[in-house]
């Protein structure tokens, strides 16, 4: 990474990845650890005098080794490769005093590179589209001081529900919610997430194993700092 005096810092990463896999196949063996290789090239945006941070990003991952459950037995095998490329916008900024606003969108294009039979194919469960918005303010003065509301949205794509990408799981929205109060060393906060109840199918891996996401839930927190 190279830091310029305006706020701009491109970036370039190697990593490797090393997943031990905790099942066996049809015969009983113990499968392979899966591996990964991810090439990543971007730039981190500072403005100056202001707090916020911009970061763009575009990746290239292979991954090696990948589990899939195959019909019609449906148990563990590891028949391939998969290569994940995109890119990955994030934000976040204070634009007025207790302001805030974070983003983030993600456009993975998730292949099948190596497989007996689903060459050419996308994975189950990798969203083409991934995006999400949270803003929260914060009341400075008054007798209101210190409680804090906030509000954000989640948009999940459609994903395919099998190997052979004969159907599509449909794109999902959820919005959550936030109330807190925070006094000194204290804060009590009220999290909602999907705070409409919707009832949608979060993932399929295959026509008899499809799951429903997670309804509304409430959780209620009381901190103390020191």
């Amino acid at each position: 990474m190279y830091n310029f005096d305006n706020g701009i810092a491109p970036y370039f990463s190697y990593a490797e990845s090393f997943l031990p896999v905790l099942n066996t196949n049809a015969a009983g063996e113990l499968l392979k650890p899966e591996t990964g290789v991810q090439y990543e090239v971007g730039v981190k945006y500072q403005p100056v005098g202001i707090n916020a941070l911009i970061t763009l990003a575009a990746f290239d991952l292979m991954r090696s080794n990948v589990v899939t459950f195959a019909p019609p037995s449906y148990t563990a095998e590891q028949r391939g490769q998969v290569n994940s490329r995109g890119i990955e916008l994030e934000g976040t900024a204070t634009l007025t005093e207790g302001f805030n606003v974070r983003g983030a969108y993600s456009y993975i294009d998730a292949v099948v590179t190596e497989d007996p039979v689903n060459v050419g194919k996308a994975p189950t469960t990798v969203p083409l589209n991934r995006f999400a918005l949270w803003t929260d303010y914060t009341l400075q003065s008054g007798p209101l001081a210190g409680v804090q509301v906030g509000g954000g949205v989640r948009y999940v794509g459609s994903t395919f529900g099998d190997d052979a990408n004969t159907f599509k799981v449909p794109a999902s929205t959820a919005v959550d919610a936030l109330l807190a109060y925070t006094k000194d060393n204290y804060r009590l906060a009220l999290n909602v997430t999907n705070i409409a109840d919707t009832r949608y199918v979060a993932a399929c891996y295959g026509y008899t194993s499809c799951f429903y996401a997670e309804g509304r839930k409430v959780i209620a927190r009381l901190t103390y700092r020191w």
